[in-house]
């Protein structure tokens, strides 16, 4: 039989690798919790920056339409055309500012926008281009795509560019 004095040096070892055990648990709880607050970081960035590149398309839409407003041997006939896809490039900058926005604070995921609408929108600016050019330029939209499909806009925008 195990004397009195013994018996509380175990009990001493038991709880001396009890507390080791327990100080392993938190500091590898401490570096993952480090781990998720960099991988998160790393994360928000690169949110960033595919928000100023998807910002970047529609803004070089609406710089490139305004030059070619100002242009002394532009056809007035497509001015208003021109003015119209730079207001509908605007709109679309608002709406990536807004959905990266959404994402950046909550997480959400984008907005999605209808395909037809963004044809449409594409196929203005490149009508005006291509007759500034003097080139036919044709887009027709079959009455049966005129129903809601809607794409993320993050993916139409990486097709595109």
């Amino acid at each position: 039989m195990k004397l009195v004095a013994e018996m509380r040096h175990d009990m001493i070892g038991i709880t001396l690798l009890t507390l080791l055990a327990l100080l392993t648990i938190i500091q590898v709880l401490l570096i993952r919790s480090e781990y998720i607050k960099q991988f998160a970081s790393i994360r928000l960035s690169q949110d960033l920056a595919n928000i100023i590149h998807d910002v970047r398309i529609p803004q070089q839409v609406a710089a490139s339409a305004v030059s070619m407003i100002l242009l002394p041997d532009t056809d007035p006939s497509t001015v208003k055309e021109m003015i119209q896809a730079v207001a509908h490039s605007l709109s679309a900058m608002q709406r990536l500012l807004d959905t990266a926005l959404l994402r950046v604070k909550a997480g959400v995921k984008p907005v999605p926008v209808r395909l037809t609408e963004a044809f449409q929108d594409i196929c203005t600016i490149h009508e005006a281009a291509c007759r500034e050019k003097s080139l036919l330029w044709r887009f027709y939209l079959a009455p049966s795509a005129k129903g809601a499909l809607l794409v993320d806009a993050n993916v139409l925008i990486q097709m595109l560019v």
